[in-house]
């Protein structure tokens, strides 16, 4: 079993210890991974490699609920300031070691 960091990045979530985002994080089996809150709107955890895993993230009345896939070492981006308007969220994939470049220019779209 190999684990790799995962990060998870909220925007709109506040700075230090203010208006950070309720995080639980689950694995394919049920079980409860994580629990507890952001700081400074990001989270890192080791997660197992090609492993499914569901994140509830609350923030104030606003809830993201999403599986989640975990390939190689990834930067999850949850918008929170973007779910309030059009109740979507959109995920850009890139790679770990080139943050601006996306992989094969990929955007999950959820709504």
């Amino acid at each position: 079993m190999i684990k790799i960091n995962i990060t998870f990045k909220f925007i709109g979530a506040g700075y230090n210890n203010y208006h950070q985002a309720s995080i639980k994080l689950y694995d394919d089996l049920n079980n409860l991974v994580y629990k507890g809150n952001s700081y400074n709107g990001e989270l890192t955890l080791c997660l197992k490699r090609n492993s499914i895993y569901l994140i509830y993230a609350r923030l104030n009345n606003i809830i993201i609920k999403t599986p989640i896939l975990i390939l190689n070492q990834n930067i999850f981006v949850f918008n929170f300031n973007q779910l309030v308007n059009n109740k979507s969220i959109t995920f850009l994939l890139t790679d770990y070691n080139y943050n601006n470049l996306p992989i094969m220019k990929g955007e999950i779209i959820l709504g």
